[in-house]
């Protein structure tokens, strides 16, 4: 009579032991695996997002001052949009750190007026219909543009956020280098001379995490020539 082999119930748990291990392998991996590519993903996306919110900040800033004038008519020293109030200036909004908000003008449909928008009042060389008074700024950890609105400062108008709401900006930093060439005598100090060109750099940094993960971080830091010159006329 043939005898009918089999396995031990020891064997059966050995076996099965065996078995829940390799799985439980697996799982950590496919789990490691998944977390690992997840991390991958929202450090790309927010590296993506530094990178073109720096393009369009960049792009933006070199505008700065620019003015549609006509040359024999109107004079580079009375340009709307490099005197106060809408000069470029840096300051901040209320509760962010210092330099954490930039204000500008330019003429962005050329018709050599500055727009203030319908909530503010015309003024010679202001426009009703056009909106340009522009500004950048951090505020609760997103990064806003200005929109319209008055009044125009780091407080007042409409502004918009830039940023995705997983990003949480740290820090938004302007600084704002001026240098002075001389118009009358080119390659000569300025002393005090006029008429002067100034010229504009600024930099500016941008420090932010992902919310849902904060050790995922991202640094960009750029330099923007403004291509506009400020003229300061002879006496």
């Amino acid at each position: 009579m043939l005898r009918q082999g089999g396995f031990s119930l020891t064997e059966l748990m050995v076996g099965t032991l065996v078995g829940l291990v390799v799985l439980a392998g697996a799982l950590h991996l496919y789990s490691a695996t998944a977390a690992a590519g997840a991390d991958n993903l929202r450090m790309a996306r927010l590296s993506h997002e530094l990178r073109a919110l720096e393009g369009l900040i960049r792009a933006d800033l070199r505008r700065a001052g620019f003015w549609a004038f006509r040359p024999g008519i109107e004079k580079p020293g009375d340009n709307p949009f490099m005197r106060p109030p809408h000069a470029l200036r840096i300051g901040q909004a209320l509760g962010e750190t210092a330099d954490s908000c930039i204000l500008y003008s330019y003429d962005r449909n050329g018709d050599g007026r500055v727009g203030v928008g319908r909530q503010g009042r015309p003024a010679p060389r202001h426009a009703v219909d056009h909106v340009e008074e522009f500004g950048l700024r951090l505020h609760r950890g997103s990064v806003q543009i200005r929109t319209g609105g008055q009044p125009f400062d780091c407080d007042g108008g409409q502004w918009q956020d830039l940023t995705g709401a997983d990003t949480l900006v740290e820090q938004l930093r302007f600084r704002l280098t001026e240098s002075c060439l001389n118009a009358a005598s080119p390659g000569q100090p300025c002393r005090g001379q006029r008429p002067v060109q100034i010229v504009r750099t600024l930099r500016f940094r941008i420090q932010a995490r992902s919310r849902s993960d904060p050790a995922i971080r991202q640094t960009v830091a750029s330099l923007v020539h403004v291509r506009n010159n400020r003229y300061l006329p002879g006496p």
